[in-house]
């Protein structure tokens, strides 16, 4: 039987090996007390992509090499997503945004492009607005704010049935009771939901989502 640390490092060849090819490589960079993991490939102007939720920066290997041609590609996984670790707290979006200040300092850059997805591009905005002079420019994809027409995305007198897993997110403990051991089922839901072309992203696409999902303390 295999320990959290073998488990992980078991993860993290598989996660090299898929991005190897793409001329990224892939480590842990120590940002705001959190060593977050980070896939890097390309040279030139640093352009930094922030994956949403349930994915990982996993979900950029399919433009990553593109962008890389003329960009150094900067491609984390968020705190307690991916291959990051999972600590107790630190989850507002100034956490976050801090994570990604410290990250780029880090990696020796004072400015970046950003593009966020999603949670990514909540992120990212917080960044954008904490640290104006750093972030050059952002793309936001597919993401909401508060404040922004988020607070309707689910309401019970209108529920919205694409959204039925932000009440469940909600949720507190019996969220983790109800998802432990049935991760899969959660991440097939929310691909047969919100995937547009079911051909050009199957559900075996997903199983690095589903086993970092698993890891233990998530």
């Amino acid at each position: 039987m295999c320990s959290d640390g073998d488990l992980f490092d078991e993860l993290a060849e598989q996660c090299r090996q898929r991005w190897q090819p793409l001329g990224f490589t892939t480590r842990t960079v120590s940002a705001n007390d959190i060593d977050l993991h980070v896939a890097e490939g390309g040279s030139g102007q640093p352009l930094v992509l922030l994956h949403g939720d349930p994915d990982s920066g996993e979900i950029w290997r399919a433009i990553a090499a593109r962008l890389a041609l003329h960009r150094r590609v900067i491609v984390p996984d968020l705190r307690g997503m991916g291959l990051s670790p999972i600590p107790a707290d630190g989850y507002e979006l100034p956490d976050l945004a801090e994570d990604i200040h410290r990250l780029v300092t880090a990696l020796g850059f004072t400015d970046v492009d950003v593009i966020g997805h999603d949670w990514g591009a909540a992120v990212g905005a917080v960044y954008a607005l904490r640290y104006r002079d750093e972030v050059k420019r952002l793309v936001f994809v597919e993401g909401a704010l508060a404040g922004a027409g988020f607070e309707e995305a689910w309401t019970f007198n209108h529920p919205n049935p694409a959204m039925t897993f932000i009440p469940l997110l909600l949720s507190g403990d019996l969220t983790e009771q109800l998802i432990t051991d049935r991760e899969e089922i959660y991440l097939h839901h929310l691909w047969r939901t919100f995937t547009a072309n079911f051909d050009r992203s199957p559900f075996q696409t997903w199983a690095p989502y589903i086993a970092a999902m698993k890891r233990p303390g998530l």
